[in-house]
């Protein structure tokens, strides 16, 4: 993983002149092989939308603070400030500000499917080495 330092910009989303969204990246994925796609940091200002349509990814998606309106494709509900949604890739899952606005935290992880077509994981480093970090020419005492 790759973690935002504190010094990387937020970036403005809609269009200049509205009431300002915002979206940060914490930590996104270094290599090819981590599940974890990334992790985010949205602020929605009332009314402004934030789509999670991905179908090569899984989300889970903590509402910090606010009240939104989730929408799915087969209808829709009210969410508020603790609740947890878990998004199946490809769900056309839509989360809609309240009026106070709305702060999600957002982790990506690739779907089954996605990964299920990745070519198999090719360990660096001897198996002994990678599971308890000693080297593979020493002997372990009991």
């Amino acid at each position: 993983m790759i973690v935002t330092g504190s010094g990387t910009p937020t970036r403005a989303l809609g269009p200049a002149g509205s009431p300002s969204s915002t979206w940060r990246c914490l930590a996104r994925r270094g290599m090819l092989h981590s599940e974890c796609e990334s992790f985010d940091h949205v602020v929605l200002a009332p009314g402004h939308r934030s789509t999670h349509d991905d179908a090569g990814v899984e989300q889970a998606v903590h509402l910090a603070h606010g009240t939104a309106t989730l929408r799915l494709r087969t209808g829709s509900r009210e969410v508020g400030a603790g609740e947890l949604i878990l998004v199946p890739a490809g769900c056309g899952a839509v989360l809609e500000a309240g009026p106070g606005g709305a702060g999600l935290l957002v982790l990506r992880v690739l779907s089954s499917a996605s990964r299920a077509a990745l070519p198999p994981r090719v360990p660096e480093l001897p198996l002994l080495e990678r599971t308890i970090g000693v080297p593979a020419s020493e002997e372990l005492v009991a």
